[in-house]
C-alpha cells in the first residue's frame, strides 16, 4: 500500500510540476487565456514571471522523484521529502491572503479565493500529509 501511495503522490507532484513548467512555457493551459489563467492562479491579471513558474515546476519535480520508492537510497530524499512536505502542510494552512501579502502580491480575486479554498489548499494538505506520513511509515518501518 505504501509504494501505492507513494507512486500517487509522486504523480501527482509530476504533474503539478509539469503544469508549471507549461506555462513558464507560455502555455495557459487550462484556461481560455492567459488573463484567466492569472485571476485563477494568482488572483491577480497578470502571471508570475516565467521564470517563477519554471523554478516551481522543477522543484517540484525533483520532489516528485525523491517520493517514488527507489530514491530511498538516495542521500538526501528523505529531508528533501520533509522539507517539501513541511512547505505543502505550510502552504495548505495559511490562509491564502496573508500568505499573498507576505509574497508581495496583490490581493486574491473572489475566483482564486475560492479555488484555493476548494482546491489548491486541500491538494497540498494531501500532498504535505502524503510525503511526511511515508516518512514516519518508513522509519517505524526500519526499526
Amino acid at each position: 500500500m505504501r509504494k501505492v501511495i507513494r507512486g500517487a503522490t509522486s504523480g501527482a507532484l509530476l504533474g503539478v510540476g509539469a503544469l508549471h513548467l507549461a506555462w513558464a512555457l507560455g502555455s495557459h493551459f487550462p484556461a481560455r487565456s492567459e488573463h484567466d489563467l492569472a485571476r485563477s492562479v494568482t488572483g491577480d491579471d497578470t502571471m508570475p514571471p516565467r521564470a517563477a513558474s519554471a523554478v516551481v515546476g522543477l522543484g517540484l519535480s525533483v520532489v516528485a522523484v525523491a517520493a517514488l520508492p527507489i530514491a530511498d537510497g538516495i542521500p538526501g530524499s528523505a529531508a528533501l521529502r520533509r522539507l517539501a512536505g513541511a512547505a505543502l502542510l505550510g502552504r495548505a494552512v495559511v490562509p491564502s491572503g496573508p500568505l499573498l501579502s507576505a509574497l508581495r502580491l496583490p490581493t486574491p480575486g473572489p475566483e482564486f479565493v475560492h479555488l484555493d479554498r476548494v482546491g489548491y489548499r486541500p491538494l497540498c494538505l494531501a500532498l504535505g500529509a502524503a510525503l511526511l506520513t511515508d516518512l514516519a511509515g518508513s522509519q517505524a518501518h526500519a526499526r
